[in-house]
């Protein structure tokens, strides 16, 4: 779950690829999901767009509700060469969730925007700085600051990466 909101009855999942070749490793974002009360849209890593399991698109031809759960639904693309497809959930407020697809190299991002005062997930809460488990009993936001490289430190050029 990359963000649960019970107060907004708004919750964001994902679903990741690994892709394993012998000298690089990686995963992605292959599938993203809005969940508003008891409607899903889901975006797939070829920009197709699910309401409720059924497929919203036709060919080449994208058939968009304007609306999703009295919400409104915008379809646009980007990049010069209009190869990212994103799907913007405008929840009111300033709060919206969207999705984009690279439809190029298949690959989603996700942005998450406004406050959600009661937000969980791996996004943690929108309201502080803080990050818990998702029971909410462990506060992890030592940790996900372990994981963040240090700007004052100045790499070694003679340092190897292994992939």
């Amino acid at each position: 779950m990359l963000m649960q909101s019970r107060k907004h009855g708004v919750t964001v999942h994902i679903r990741t690829t690994r892709i394993d070749h012998p000298l690089i490793s990686y995963s992605f974002i292959s599938n993203a999901a809005i969940k508003v009360a008891d409607n899903i849209l889901e975006v797939s890593d070829d920009g197709s767009l699910f309401v409720n399991g059924n497929d919203a698109s036709e060919s080449d031809k994208m058939f968009l509700p304007s609306a999703f759960d009295g919400f409104k639904l915008i379809r646009t693309t980007k990049g010069t060469k209009s190869n990212i497809l994103a799907y913007m959930l405008d929840l009111g407020q300033d709060r919206f969730v969207e999705i984009r697809c690279n439809k190029k190299t298949g690959m989603l991002f996700i942005d998450v925007g406004g406050t959600f005062s009661d937000s969980e997930g791996l996004l943690g809460n929108s309201g502080t700085e803080e990050l818990y488990s998702r029971d909410g009993s462990i506060d992890l936001t030592g940790q996900w600051n372990s994981f963040r490289m240090n700007p004052t430190v100045k790499p070694n050029k003679k340092q190897k990466i292994n992939l």
